[in-house]
């Protein structure tokens, strides 16, 4: 049998897909979802979908982590800070138990507690919105005096930082990693995964019954999850070529010093003043990393040159000269230019299309995304499987 007519073969022919336990037991065994895209939405999606015995076909040309994705690179900072609205952290909350689930199964460290202080040169609105949401969720931020910050973290320079906070079990996650362990398991329970970009649709009312893949071929399917992050604009121009922007985001490593007590003693980090930057002291051994939240120029994910920007590099190297003095004139070591997919109001897009409910658009992750995509994925399988209402925060509807 040829590829083409395998494809259109997996419509009617339904594959088994197997839980934990080997039973092919299922109310959703007939029912077959394709997910476009294996970043963190796309192959958490995919794993919440395989788990209910649903037949699931991942698509991605280069892959999970991939260093043209949204989810590429080797970290994320996880926190459960997000202002006055409750969704997110309780999301944050759900994720935290599904990535240290995924930990366990895989028997490989994917969560790192490194503890996140928040440093604000200006106001901290945004913390005194958040409090009141995280403490309710039980988790643990201390407001630090300033000579106490002082005290416990000597290597930062607080000149400027009108309000200091600690936040206990915040940390970061490997990202890479993360979705490689995923898309494996999809593969575990019975899901299938093919290398090869799907085609921009056009035009699209009235339903979906099949894509068209870059080499011809047709993949037909009862319900079709868009979660291709950065392409989404590309793949469904009509409705999300305004709404969904993608950016280049610089990301920048410096070296330690030998012997350097950074990796001991520093927590993960964000600073919020006229730019907020954030990072983390050593993730894989990589060096001091230093992001720029700010967005960039808007990109083509696919054929952009992904050479650091030298404005962001002097940008990052004089913040890291003065936030962290120890590390004045560290020499760049690493370096990698990723992107977000940002919506106009930075929430998240988890929707059916407009006339077409069964196509299910995910994305707008802008930067916050990665953290919370575990719960991403449940409440998407969850909507597919009719078990869940919309949540209008997320609708398409709020651009049109």
């Amino acid at each position: 049998m040829n590829r083409r007519a395998l494809l259109k073969g997996l419509a009617v022919s339904p594959f088994i897909a197997y839980n934990e336990t080997g039973s092919t037991k299922s109310p959703f065994g007939s029912m077959h979802v394709a997910v476009i895209g294996s970043g963190a939405f796309g192959c958490w999606t995919a794993l919440n979908l395989v788990e209910q015995g649903v037949q699931v076909t991942l698509i991605d040309p280069w892959g999970p982590g991939n260093s043209r994705s949204s989810s590429g690179g080797e970290s994320r900072l996880i926190r459960s800070v997000y202002g006055a609205n409750p969704i997110y952290t309780q999301w944050v909350q759900r994720s935290f138990e599904l990535w240290l689930k995924l930990q366990k199964q895989a028997g490989q460290r994917i969560y790192f507690p490194t503890g996140l202080l928040w440093m604000f040169s200006g106001d901290d609105e945004l913390m005194q919105e958040s409090l009141p949401v995280v403490e309710k969720a039980g988790y643990r931020i201390d407001t630090l005096p300033m000579n106490h910050a002082e005290k416990q973290f000597p290597h930062i320079n607080f000149s400027d930082v009108k309000s200091v906070y600690y936040e206990h079990s915040a940390g970061y996650l490997l990202s890479r990693v993360a979705c490689q362990i995923i898309e494996d398991r999809v593969c575990k329970l019975g899901g299938r995964v093919i290398r090869e970009a799907a085609l921009p649709i056009h035009q699209l009312s009235g339903g979906l019954d099949k894509i068209t893949l870059a080499d011809g071929a047709s993949l037909y399917a009862d319900h079709f999850v868009f979660a291709c992050g950065p392409w989404l604009g590309q793949l469904l121009p009509d409705l999300l070529q305004p709404i969904i922007i993608p950016t280049r985001q610089d990301v920048l490593f410096f070296g330690l010093p030998e012997h350097s007590e950074y990796t001991q003693s520093m927590p993960s980090w964000v600073n919020i003043g006229d730019r907020i930057f954030y990072g983390m002291a050593n993730p894989e051994n990589r060096g001091f990393k230093v992001a720029d939240h700010s967005a960039g120029d808007v990109i083509n994910p696919t054929t952009v040159d992904r050479t650091v920007d030298i404005a962001s590099l002097k940008r990052a190297s004089e913040f890291l000269s003065h936030r962290f003095p120890d590390l004045d004139g560290a020499p760049l070591v690493e370096s990698r230019v990723c992107q977000y997919e940002n919506s106009p109001d930075t929430h998240l897009v988890i929707d059916q299309y407009p006339d077409a409910d069964n196509a299910w658009v995910v994305g707008g992750g802008s930067g916050q995304g990665f953290k919370i995509s575990p719960a991403v994925g449940e409440y998407v399988c969850s909507r597919i499987l009719e078990r869940v209402d919309h949540e209008p925060l997320f609708g398409i509807s709020r651009f049109l």
